[in-house]
């Protein structure tokens, strides 16, 4: 069951249909610098909060990787990318994953050469 230690939870509707999403801007509400971080962090953060469990991914781990640094650490953590996994439907996994692979190559505005 997905835990929601940091009030993170919310609703988004497209559509017409209702999605559960987990919220960065949450997270800066409760003091989290995230402007400083990069895309693929961002990513990882964003993995993390919805898979935020207590036993797999706990609130500390959430935390470690929401205050990253750009040092090496010895932190480990679960990274679980495919989403629509749990659909069942082998399409749209390999759909996310394109899509991951475009994020990770993507460069936000800012870090533009």
């Amino acid at each position: 069951m997905t835990k929601d230690s940091f009030g993170a939870r919310t609703a988004l509707n497209v559509g017409g249909r209702k999605y559960t999403i987990f919220s960065l801007p949450a997270l800066e509400r409760r003091g989290f610098a995230l402007a400083r971080l990069p895309y693929s962090i961002k990513v990882m953060l964003e993995n993390v909060l919805r898979r935020e469990d207590g036993v797999l991914v706990t609130a500390d781990q959430v935390e470690a990787v929401g205050h990253w640094q750009p040092q090496p650490g010895e932190r480990e953590f679960s990274f679980m990318p495919a989403r629509a996994a749990q659909s069942g439907n082998p399409r749209q996994v390999i759909e996310l994953e394109v899509k991951l692979t475009r994020v990770y190559a993507m460069r936000p505005p800012d870090r533009a050469p």
